[in-house]
């Protein structure tokens, strides 16, 4: 899970096996062998974090041909490339702080009418070279 919606285990888990065990049954694959996480997600939201594995599945595959043309959607997750990739930020320590912080309210400003685009833009600037001098 990426961009703010991680799941970890911490050091001071009350039981660390059971947390673990749920770690597994969310985030990876269940003993049956199926993608519990990634399945419900694909059901009730229409994304997946393992749209690969999601696709294998009949229910999920037969729901999603009535919103996607398949092929090519197969066609563009071949292509596709992880976004931390692309944009190296998002892998950073300071990057969600920066979302929640200085990106998320200086566009709904600039959205609303207070403030111009470009007074977001330096905004957004501004907060994102600041929290990288905090957070190398």
């Amino acid at each position: 899970m990426f961009a703010g919606h991680f799941w970890a285990l911490g050091s001071n888990s009350f039981d660390k096996n059971y947390s673990w065990l749920f770690l597994q049954y969310y985030g990876g694959k269940t003993k049956s062998g199926d993608y519990f996480g990634a399945d419900a997600k694909a059901k009730f939201v229409g994304t997946s974090g393992w749209p690969e594995k999601s696709l294998r599945n009949p229910e999920i595959k037969a729901l999603w041909n009535k919103w996607f043309d398949l092929e090519e959607y197969a066609r563009q997750w071949k292509d596709a490339r992880f976004i931390g990739d692309v944009c190296r930020a998002m892998t950073t320590t300071w990057y969600i702080e920066w979302v929640d912080r200085t990106l998320v309210p200086n566009v709904q400003n600039c959205l609303a009418g207070k403030i111009s685009a470009d007074v977001a833009a330096d905004n957004i600037a501004k907060g994102a070279a600041e929290l990288k001098k905090r957070n190398p």
